[in-house]
């Protein structure tokens, strides 16, 4: 038997059906953000790796605008996902 009160809540589970529907949509968009960087993340990895071996220069100046961008959509995410 597993038990279901240890298992975590991730908003459509146990805990989260007390909760009325602006915190859910706030606990929703708070963990959907770091899991759209990590599904991006081996993407860009691979890429910055394999272009910064010819172009070291302008990888190193678009990772970072990148970084920069993701920052800049984190915010903009939890303040309206539109």
């Amino acid at each position: 038997e597993v038990n279901r009160m240890a298992l975590p809540d991730q908003g459509t589970g146990w805990y989260s059906k007390d909760l009325d529907y602006k915190d859910w949509i706030d606990i929703q968009k708070a963990m959907r953000i770091p899991m759209n960087y990590i599904e991006q993340l081996p993407i860009i990895v691979f890429l910055s790796l394999i272009s910064g071996l010819y172009f070291a220069l302008a990888t190193n100046i678009i990772v970072w605008v990148m970084l920069l961008g993701r920052i800049m959509y984190s915010v903009g995410y939890l303040k309206e996902p539109k």
